[in-house]
């Protein structure tokens, strides 16, 4: 029993160095993606979640930082939709995605009864500075889609 609980403790000690670990990864990350949209024009700023911030083409657009540096997250949100909408919002998310194989579109409830609608890239990255190569394309494709989901939800 006490070599149960002496394993426990040390295997227990460890999480807070993980995740002090994680936290910095995090925020050398969220520092490489603010240093490059400056560089690039962009007025990016980190937001109360540790999410980069930052607007394209009028549009408010986020990365998310993840603990793997070689995962490239960005995303967008329409907000506060009715929630009589239900089934068209799933409807339309589930074409959406099938019209743009690279997006990921969630509708998700907010506390107030509404719904949001989430769209999501991932793209996973040879090594960590490749998110340069391919950012454009992303934000392209959260635009394309977001486009293609607000039509669909007009005509119907």
């Amino acid at each position: 029993m006490k070599k149960t609980i002496l394993i426990a403790l040390i295997c227990l000690s460890f999480i807070p160095a993980y995740a002090d670990e994680n936290d910095q990864t995090k925020k050398n990350l969220a520092n490489n993606y603010l240093a490059f949209l400056r560089e690039e024009g962009f007025s990016p700023i980190l937001d109360d979640d540790g999410d980069v911030k930052f607007k394209y083409q009028g549009d408010t657009q986020y990365i998310r930082p993840t603990i793997n540096e070689r995962r490239l997250v960005l995303l967008n949100f329409f907000s506060n939709i009715s929630s009589e909408k239900y089934g068209k919002l799933v409807r339309i998310a589930n074409s959406t995605m099938a019209e743009y194989y690279h997006i990921r579109v969630y509708v998700t409830k907010r506390d107030d009864g509404n719904y949001n609608v989430w769209f999501r890239v991932d793209n996973y990255l040879v090594n960590k500075d490749d998110f340069k190569g391919v950012i454009y394309r992303c934000l392209s494709t959260i635009q394309d889609s977001m486009k293609y989901f607000k039509d669909e939800y007009n005509k119907e």
